[in-house]
């Protein structure tokens, strides 16, 4: 496990959580069977866990937070904590069910237990400072990163401007930084935001950084936690402190 206990977390202030995980299941020796997709929603329709089965593999996605907030404005973070069984119970409940419905009488608790999270995206959200706007954010990180893929969208009532809308710097098999228009997102999902200028960066952890973050035990059981919690905003900071801020030192300083 990466020695993230080194990096210094205020718990009481810390604005960073967990967003969507992603994962996998294995059902050996069933490479013939597929199951159709089942989404476990919150109160309003937003997806707390979505499961399918694809040639005897499982495969979902889980998102904590639609489990004690409609909408993902906040991330699931440090403060939740208190709420994390909670979370924990309808998840796994389920995802168990949806084996056994699925399987019968050849269900077993190991597929459950040899689950493995393959994608996990931890976030923060905040205003931009001054006149800066989520656009000029992005334009600063696509020219800190250079080798970035980036979207744009035509400016409100203009024909000819165009805004950065999102950006994606991939450290392949380590990590994805995310980073976007946090209150256009929203309004899409129709939500009514009184900050504008909303802007979130997002650290998609991926294969190699999982296992150095979780020593290899990347079931859900071990992921989905209130210890595992912690681990995911000391890394999504070291992160930032060991990548982000230093790229973003170097172009301040030397960029033309």
């Amino acid at each position: 496990m990466s020695d993230v206990n080194k990096v210094k977390l205020n718990k009481k202030k810390c604005e960073t959580g967990m967003d969507t995980l992603e994962f996998s299941i294995t059902l050996e020796g069933m490479e013939n069977l597929s199951f159709d997709e089942e989404p476990l929603p919150n109160d309003i329709g937003k997806s707390i866990v979505t499961v399918k089965c694809i040639n005897g593999k499982v495969i979902g996605s889980i998102s904590a937070v639609h489990c004690i907030r409609n909408t993902n404005a906040e991330p699931f973070s440090l403060t939740d904590c208190i709420k994390m069984e909670i979370v924990r119970n309808k998840v796994f409940d389920f995802i168990r069910d949806y084996l056994k419905k699925n399987l019968g009488s050849k269900y077993e608790d190991k597929y459950f237990e040899n689950s493995r999270v393959t994608s996990l995206e931890v976030n923060v959200t905040r205003s931009c400072v001054g006149k800066a706007t989520p656009s000029d954010m992005l334009h600063m990180f696509q020219m800190v990163f250079g080798k970035v893929h980036v979207w744009t969208d035509r400016k409100p009532n203009s024909k000819c401007e165009i805004v950065n809308d999102s950006l994606v710097y991939d450290k392949k098999h380590e990590f994805q930084i995310k980073a976007y228009n946090k209150q256009k997102d929203l309004h899409r999902q129709g939500v009514s935001v009184a900050d504008k200028l909303l802007f979130r960066i997002e650290i998609v952890f991926k294969d190699r950084k999982l296992n150095s973050m979780f020593d290899k035990k990347r079931t859900l059981d071990n992921v989905l936690s209130v210890k595992s919690l912690e681990i995911m905003c000391r890394t999504y900071k070291e992160v930032f402190e060991n990548t982000i801020i230093p790229c973003i030192r170097k172009y301040m300083s030397n960029g033309k």
